[in-house]
């Protein structure tokens, strides 16, 4: 092993077994070499769970994102409170020396990522070899945790249709989010089960990564500036639909008469908006929650889930019965 990897057998022995003293790439070759020998790096994980670490990608550390993301942070709080967990917190990006910000700093037994990271970032952070959890993201190999996108974003177009809209559009983020990606998935889903073709000039991206809700009040002028503009708008988030409202306001069309207008999330603004948002609920806590249990039982040797957690239509005014 250590003649494979060309360094010392206690290099080997320090990268296995998770142990400081090494830089983070001579780690990352170590573990590497080492599966592609065959060994089983996650029987090597006898280290007691006691500090975890929510880690963040800094682009979503805007104030537009902070409802859902702050959401799931207490749900893990507190999960953590009632297991004897000491938690941390830290944002990150692709440039970040992970030994610096991460490792030297908090020197996490267990990771939970939250939302969208770059895939360079988490395989350094899988070569670590520590038992670590997505939430609200997807990778394969990786445990994670994730609402029922697909299902909510099939209930909310539903929804709609059935309200008697038309021209559905679809107001959505980067699709490199695995959330966005499902989110899409959902919305064509039932345009298809009620005989109804996807049409690309109503599924408008917002220009990710900037001032989220800016963004999300551009792709709203964008798409009613179209040809045929739509006549009710299903958002990917609740932050992007009460941005899209704020620009039909502006424009004087009235919700839900001239549009109807559904989110996703249900972040704690959304009723109090007027009109008060129609959108998916989201158990954000739970989410937060599942994640520690979920790190906890890997820890212990369980293997690999990626559970789904319900999601349902909650209605209010700016969509129509």
């Amino acid at each position: 092993m250590a003649l494979a990897a060309g360094v010392s057998t206690g290099t080997v022995s320090r990268a296995l077994k998770n142990l400081p003293g090494l830089s983070e790439e001579t780690r990352a070759h170590v573990i590497t070499v080492a599966t592609d020998l065959g060994y089983d790096t996650g029987k090597l994980r006898t280290r007691r769970l006691r500090r975890v670490t929510l880690l963040l990608n800094r682009i979503h550390r805007s104030h537009f994102h902070n409802p859902f993301y702050s959401l799931i942070l207490h749900g893990v709080e507190d999960a953590c409170r009632n297991a004897g967990l000491a938690l941390s917190y830290t944002s990150i990006g692709p440039g970040d020396s992970l030994t610096e910000v991460l490792w030297n700093r908090h020197d996490p037994d267990g990771l939970i990522c939250a939302g969208f990271l770059e895939d360079d970032l988490l395989k350094r952070l899988h070569h670590r070899g520590r038992p670590m959890v997505l939430v609200d993201y997807n990778w394969q190999g990786v445990e994670a945790v994730n609402p029922d996108n697909e299902a909510g974003a099939f209930i909310a177009t539903e929804h709609l249709i059935q309200a008697g809209y038309q021209r559905i559009a679809f107001l959505y983020g980067s699709l490199a989010h695995y959330s966005i990606h499902m989110r899409m998935r959902g919305y064509r889903a039932a345009l298809y089960k009620h005989g109804r073709l996807a049409d690309p000039t109503l599924e408008e991206g917002m220009n990710l990564p900037g001032d989220y809700e800016a963004e999300a009040k551009h792709a709203m002028r964008r798409l009613l500036a179209g040809a045929n503009p739509p006549d009710a708008v299903f958002a990917c988030s609740d932050v992007a639909a009460m941005a899209a409202m704020t620009v039909l306001r502006e424009a004087g069309i009235s919700v839900p008469q001239q549009m109807g207008v559904v989110g996703f999330d249900d972040i704690p603004s959304s009723a109090s908006h007027t009109p008060s948002l129609s959108t998916i609920h989201v158990d954000t806590a739970g989410l937060g929650a599942k994640a520690v249990e979920r790190l906890l039982a890997i820890n212990q040797g369980s293997a690999i889930q990626q559970p789904r957690l319900p999601v349902e239509f909650v209605a209010r005014d700016s969509s129509r019965p």
